[in-house]
């Protein structure tokens, strides 16, 4: 499976909280272990416009783990094939851990972010 993790950095160690907005995205294959970080040329987007497919063109993702994500992203992500599940992780490397036993749950009606002001501590309930 190819996995697709947002993070706030090139050096993919912590992940960021928010999918749509995150600079990058580290894209890991759980089968061969190869890896690579991109930068997300969607980041900067009215809310509700997020076009991550277009963000991850070509990289045939499997699946997204984030720790936030919006309704339209996942419906749009979905779409296209695009798995998407939840993680309470800070860390790549226990995402990573995690990809091992598809220890991910997903996203449940109500738990996803509903704008790009709130704060990740309340109004988004992931």
């Amino acid at each position: 499976m190819k996995l697709c993790i947002p993070t706030v950095n090139f050096e993919a160690q912590k992940i960021s909280k928010h999918f749509g907005s995150a600079p990058y995205f580290f894209i890991y294959d759980t089968e061969t272990e190869v890896s690579e970080v991109i930068a997300n040329s969607n980041k900067n987007h009215e809310h509700n416009m997020c076009n991550p497919v277009g963000a991850l063109a070509g990289k045939n993702v499997d699946a997204v783990v984030c720790f936030g994500i919006g309704e339209g992203a996942i419906r749009n992500l979905e779409r296209n094939k695009i798995k998407v599940y939840k993680t309470n992780k800070n860390l790549i490397s226990d995402i990573i851990e995690d990809s091992k036993t598809n220890n991910f749950s997903t996203f449940e009606a109500g738990h996803t972010c509903s704008s790009h002001s709130h704060h990740h501590n309340a109004g988004c309930s992931h």
